[in-house]
């Protein structure tokens, strides 16, 4: 490997190893914020029961887990295109819009055999108060 091969793939690494780290401190902190909604509301046992627990501690643990994997599919396969504060702040909060109603509106239901989308055709309409 030449001088300029192996200058290469360290900054690959490096940029990669950034894009993590950056995901998954997003994803920590975007767990955390929504992790607390969730606990006031008392929906994390209901997270729990997805792997037949009934513990809001395991339910945490689980909605956090989720959180960093959502976290590092942003920031891994698209981290280039958040250049800067401005266009990283509007490609984040489309990221969490889409989350937002595919995770418990979609991804949640399916996996505990739920039909998807709650009971009635307006339930992504209304978790956005539309």
């Amino acid at each position: 490997m030449t001088a300029a091969t192996s200058h290469y793939w360290s900054g690959v690494t490096t940029t990669f190893w950034r894009r993590v780290l950056g995901g998954v401190g997003g994803g920590i902190a975007g767990g955390m914020v929504f992790g607390m909604l969730m606990a006031m509301m008392g929906m994390l046992p209901t997270i729990a029961s997805m792997v037949g627990s009934d513990s809001a501690l395991v339910g945490f643990g689980i909605h956090m887990m989720i959180s960093i994997a959502i976290g590092l599919g942003l920031t891994v396969p698209f981290g280039g295109v958040l250049t800067g504060y401005g266009r990283g702040v509007l490609i984040v909060l489309a990221y969490g819009a889409l989350w937002w109603d595919l995770g418990p509106l979609l991804l949640m239901p399916l996996m505990m055999s739920m039909p998807p989308f709650g009971s009635t055709r307006t339930a992504s309409r209304r978790s956005w108060g539309i």
